[in-house]
């Protein structure tokens, strides 16, 4: 097995992180000024009750479930994981065939309405990923909000525009499909 540590420009934070005020928001996050941030946006209505919903994706355990399996997504963190502010969860994913290690902390919990999760370590120089749910009477509307820098100044522009994006949208799509199925393909009990 061979495992790549990338040692890319990180963001830097601007207070020390203190997980229980906040000091490892977002907000407080500033990029080198040479990187490009990206940012896109995922929504799906989901025909369940909230609690359903925001009990599935609020277990990390899940994560696999909706990952597609060319990533050979797996937890490292010894499970169960408790989800709250300041959680760090620890884990791998195949890209082009390598793994790599990829830490994220849980910056924002907030039960039924959204959580947080940014990189820590990670193929990104960041990563900054908002779940929020919506509850819309007989269904919940999800929304992802991800917003991430490339490694590499230009060169990861490129990279971006060539594979990145492209890889994102359809991870994306493919957890469109399986949530779709999981929820409307049961009992839902």
């Amino acid at each position: 097995m061979i495992l790549i540590k990338f040692n890319a420009p990180v963001a830097q934070l601007d207070r020390a992180p203190d997980y229980g005020s906040g000091g490892c928001r977002f907000e407080s996050c500033r990029v080198y000024n040479f990187m490009k941030i990206y940012k896109l946006q995922y929504t799906q209505v989901i025909k369940s009750d909230i609690t359903k919903v925001f009990k599935f994706f609020s277990n990390p355990e899940n994560l696999s479930i909706i990952t597609p399996s060319k990533l050979d997504f797996k937890i490292l963190t010894p499970l169960p994981i408790q989800m709250k502010e300041g959680q760090l969860i620890d884990y791998t994913i195949k890209l082009f065939g390598i793994k790599v290690r990829w830490r994220t902390i849980i910056t924002e919990y907030t039960p039924k309405t959204k959580f947080v999760d940014q990189q820590l370590k990670g193929p990104y120089s960041m990563w900054h990923h908002v779940h929020q749910f919506v509850d819309c009477d007989d269904s919940v509307k999800m929304i992802d909000t991800i917003t991430y820098v490339i490694p590499y100044g230009f060169l990861g522009s490129i990279i971006n525009k060539l594979w990145v994006k492209k890889d994102l949208d359809m991870i994306f799509e493919y957890r469109r499909k399986v949530v779709k199925k999981y929820f409307e393909g049961r009992n839902n009990s």
